[in-house]
């Protein structure tokens, strides 16, 4: 059951991300007055790729890092996390 709400999570976010990513464009300023088109709605992911990446390299290292900022350890053959004072 989770799996199916997990999927149709996916699939909502794709579709809402679909409608408002087909209006965006990304565009230079070549001289003072023409702009050139680099890329429109989906070929923008092509172009920043490297900033995808970045975020997801930055939500892995906090989700790593916070845990053990805080000093929290998880029991043994449990999921329960003890913050040590």
């Amino acid at each position: 059951m989770c799996y199916a709400i997990f999927a149709i999570l996916i699939a909502l976010t794709f579709l809402y991300s679909d409608s408002i990513v087909e209006g965006l464009g990304i565009t230079t300023k070549v001289n003072q007055d023409d702009w050139i088109t680099i890329a429109i709605g989906w070929e923008m992911v092509e172009v920043i790729w490297p900033l995808l990446l970045l975020a997801a390299i930055v939500g892995s290292a906090v989700t790593y890092l916070v845990p053990r900022i805080i000093g929290a350890t998880r029991r043994r053959n449990s999921n329960e996390w003890v913050i040590k004072s």
